[in-house]
Parts: structure tokens; sequence; C-alpha cells
């Protein structure tokens, strides 16, 4: 029996894998040798027919939302009970950080490079001791585990180089693609969210993620000041926590007169994404601290015209799906914006080569992968 303790899974990517990975993993567990644990909000979001009798509900084992101080202490010591009690050989937490259990294979997944590498970056206090605490959890984690999933070869470059791994340690497996990120337009919904936006199709250029400093919106708004003929708008989706970093975005904003041509939304809907993507004349990657990002597998999957720098793991993700610039290089980054602006015919070619090579990211496939990895002896 193996137990996949997804407690760990709380925002963002981490719950993009959950739901997507568990329906797949229970379709290919023919045996039933998969114990999940997870919370009862974590479970309400898988997509799954939970009335199909193959949806096994003793493949759960489904816990309060919140456990924190003493509640938590107590969920771990029934943790170790469950293995002992179920007769648990291995634990893969798909995460970092978490719990070494005696007597069982320990497994975990680096899906965060952001603490390995956040001292480039000028972070505010609080997050530069998240970091840094995050950083000292997860350097104990994957050299004790005994085995360790890569999202991507950047990151699995990372476990052999500095943390000095053994290779028949480390697995390598993408994440998948949602399949409702996609080229289609749906003309009467996509024409009500962009109205509602102020947003006409392909009149903008288009960036999402966390705003954090390794993201360097700047030096897109940088860039973008070089280029903004006043009809052009830039569209930024996504939200943060660092203060200092929000305070340096609209300090540029400000410093170059952007405020009537740079729309920033925060976080916004699954289907207002969906539709910025498809519609945008480019999208642009400046991210410098990535795993497996799905920014890079959702504008593949959208059939974006792609600008990115060239910083891995985005060259290995997006490989000829995108025009790069070199990282920082705020005049090259100017001038393929303005290049990709006047040439149709390129933003076309590479539309249909990132739809081409967003192919290769399934949840099926790493579902495959994963299954195969965690059952075999």
């Amino acid at each position: 029996m193996i137990l996949i303790n997804f407690l760990s899974a709380v925002s963002g990517g981490s719950v993009t894998y959950l739901t997507n990975i568990i329906p797949k993993l229970i379709n290919l567990d023919k045996e039933a040798c998969f114990l999940f644990l997870i919370t009862e909000s974590q479970f309400n979001k898988i997509v799954y027919d939970k009335r199909s009798n193959d949806f096994n509900l003793n493949s759960f084992i489904i816990v309060n939302n919140k456990y924190a101080g003493q509640k938590r202490f107590l969920l771990e010591k029934k943790i170790v009970q469950w293995i002992k009690e179920k007769s648990i050989k291995k634990v893969f937490t798909p995460y970092q950080v978490g719990k070494l259990y005696k007597g069982v294979q320990n497994i975990f997944m680096i899906r965060n490079m952001e603490p390995f590498l956040f001292n480039k970056y000028n972070y505010d206090l609080k997050n530069r001791v998240r970091n840094h605490l995050l950083k000292l959890a997860s350097k104990s984690t994957l050299k004790k585990a005994d085995k360790v999933i890569a999202v991507s070869h950047y990151s699995e470059d990372y476990l052999f180089g500095d943390l000095k791994l053994e290779e028949g340690k480390v697995k390598t497996i993408y994440h998948g693609r949602d399949v409702s990120f996609t080229s289609t337009i749906d003309n009467d919904i996509d024409f009500e969210i962009l109205k509602s936006l102020n947003l006409e199709s392909k009149s903008y250029l288009f960036t999402a993620g966390s705003l954090l400093p390794y993201r360097r919106l700047e030096d897109i708004l940088e860039a973008f000041s070089n280029i903004n003929k006043g009809t052009l708008k830039l569209v930024v989706a996504g939200d943060g926590n660092d203060n200092k970093y929000k305070r340096l975005i609209n300090k540029t904003i400000q410093k170059h007169n952007l405020e009537s041509s740079v729309i920033l939304l925060g976080h916004i809907d699954k289907n207002f994404i969906q539709c910025l993507y498809r519609h945008s004349l480019i999208f642009i990657a400046a991210t410098e601290i990535e795993a497996c990002p799905n920014i890079a597998i959702e504008s593949l999957s959208s059939g974006c015209a792609i600008l990115s720098s060239d910083t891995m793991p985005l060259k290995e993700i997006y490989k000829d799906g995108a025009v790069y610039f070199n990282k920082r290089d705020l005049k090259m980054l100017s001038q393929k914006m303005e290049n990709l602006l006047k040439d149709e015919k390129t933003r076309e070619i590479i539309s249909k080569k990132a739809l081409v090579n967003a192919e290769y990211f399934s949840w099926d496939k790493c579902a495959k992968k994963t299954y195969k990895y965690l059952t075999k002896n």
C-alpha cells in the first residue's frame, strides 16, 4: 500500500496537480494500492464523477480542513498509526518539505525553486525569512528522502549539482496541461469578458503569474514603456504578498506614466485568464525562477505568440514555440516586442509551434509515469 499525502497542497500549482493527478491515478490503480490523504476542501475540488462505482471512497482518508499547533501534532500521530494499520510501504508527498516516516520509503517532489535562489532578489523581510526557512527545510527533506520526483530537467540538475543527490534517487516527470486552456475562441463568452475589461481582441500584450521579485515584471514594464504608443495595453494577471515588490511595480508604472496603459488585474477567475491568453497579441514571460511553470504550459496550450526570457526551464518547456530575449536585456526585450507586433506572420508561426509543443504535456502521461515510479520496487 502506498500513501499519497496531499495535505501540503493548499494553493496554486500544488492544487492544480492534486485535482488533475488523483482521478488519473485512480483510473490506473486497478489493484487499489493507493491511499490518498486529503482535506475535505481538497476532496471537493477533484474533477471526477464521484457517483461512479470506480470512485472508491475507501481510497481516501479525508480529514478536517485545518490542522495547526496541537491538532497538527495529533494528526501526525494518527498518520503513523495509519501507516502501521494499513501496512503502508511507501509515503509520497508531492512537495519538497514534509515529515519523513520510519519504516517506509519516503518519496518527495521538488516543485518550487524560489527558496533555493531567492537571495538574488530584493524581497521584503517577511518573504525573505519565509524563503530562508523553506530553503533549510527543503534541503533537509530532499537529502533525507529515499526518492525524489523532479518536475523538469532544470530542477533535476539542481538536485544533482547543488544538493549532490545520487542519480538513481531522482526521476523527472513533467506536469500535464489543463485541456480547458485552448486556442479555440468562444465568441459570445470571450466577447463579454473582453468587453468587461475594456479590451478588444488582439489589442494588448499579456503576462501572468505571482507578483514576486523573480518574475521581473519591472523589466516588462520598462521595455513596454519604450514601445508604448498610447493605444496598446499591457495586461497583468496575478497577485502577490510581497509589499516591497508591489511598491516597485507601482513606482515603475508612475515613472513612465503608464497608468492608462497597464491593467493590473490581480487574481482573476480561470475563464478570464483563458480568454486573455488566446486573445493576446503577445504573451511575455520574463520570470527567472521556475520548476515547471503553469504559465508556460498554459500559454503553449492557448496558442500564444510567446516572447520569453532565455532562462531555464522556460527554454526547456517552450523549445521552438517562443521567441527569446536575453534576460534583463531591456533593449533587446523592447526590440523583440516591437518586431513581433509588426510581424503577424512570425506571430502565427510561433503560435502554431506552441500548440504542437503543448501536446507533449499530458496529465495522462504524467499519471502513468508517476504510477510506474511509485509502484516499482
